[in-house]
């Protein structure tokens, strides 16, 4: 069953709330005519695509992939659904939908003896599943510092400490040419040859408001990142592999690694960020 996908019971009625004869649907996407009328409907990955498809074809409504994920009426949801729509997280909605399989409530509330380590295990996957979008808004935080760096102060700074270190000599370079007592034009050769020193009050405030920025970045960064990501394939093959894992885990085999790339990735830039805040340092 690993390759099909469930199609929910729920789909008739509201395809004929819709205005949609569900045999024409299904005449259309090639299919047989009586899959709805079976207790548990299960569709490969073509026929999933041809189902939905052939309602796009048959329907005029540009908007009718909202209208049919769209379930007003509470009654007809599964018990999946209630307990998702009620949960307080994401989190809490996966954990819900996890132990909805009676195999999967039977291994996670099954006695200590039984299986030891898989509440452990699946708590860890999903935990470094919810995390990554932590990774993911570093990375973007860290490719903004980099850019910044490189367009506004022509400088290498892949994080935000070494945005706040470029920053604060900038604003002191500045600063200093500006209150040079025989002008700005001399200002600026003397202080190209002996460039001023930041003190450690103005880096503390840099640092203070780059980190800021930074945080208002990290918070926002997913209107950007998420549907680059969709774009991209990347939401899906890691939830794949986080389905990997706990299917694994389920049926008894442990041993895939749940540890996703994403932190590891944020960690470097943090490290790059670090090694060119040492150059820097090195060479003043």
């Amino acid at each position: 069953m690993g390759e099909h996908f469930r199609i929910s019971s729920l789909i008739r009625p509201k395809l004929e709330e819709l205005g949609f004869s569900p045999v024409a649907v299904l005449r259309q996407a090639n299919l047989p005519l009586n899959l709805l009328d079976e207790a548990k409907i299960f569709v490969t990955t073509e026929q999933l695509f041809a189902f939905y498809n052939a309602i796009a074809d048959l329907s005029s409504d540009p908007a009718i992939g909202l209208k049919l994920g769209n379930e007003e009426r509470i009654e007809r949801y599964d018990p999946i659904a209630i307990a998702s729509l009620y949960t307080r997280s994401f989190r809490d909605a996966l954990a819900e939908t996890i132990l909805a399989d009676g195999r999967a409530a039977g291994l996670l509330i099954a006695p200590a003896g039984a299986a030891p380590d898989c509440r452990r295990r699946l708590a860890a996957a999903v935990e470094t599943y919810l995390g990554l979008r932590a990774a993911t808004a570093e990375i973007a935080t860290g490719f903004v510092a980099a850019g910044l760096g490189a367009v506004v102060l022509k400088q290498a700074t892949p994080g935000l400490v070494t945005l706040s270190s470029a920053v604060a000599a900038m604003i002191a370079q500045q600063t200093a040419i500006a209150a040079f007592p025989l002008g700005a034009g001399l200002g600026g050769l003397w202080y190209s040859l002996f460039p001023a020193a930041v003190g450690p009050g103005l880096l503390a405030a840099t640092t203070a408001g780059v980190f800021l920025g930074g945080a208002m970045l990290a918070a926002f960064s997913g209107v950007v990142t998420d549907p680059l990501q969709r774009r991209l394939g990347l939401h899906r093959r890691r939830l794949e592999r986080l389905l990997q894992i706990l299917e694994a885990d389920l049926a008894g085999k442990p041993g895939r690694n749940p540890i996703l790339r994403d932190h590891y990735v944020a960690r470097l830039v943090d490290l790059f960020d670090l090694i060119a805040l040492a150059m820097r340092v090195s060479h003043a």
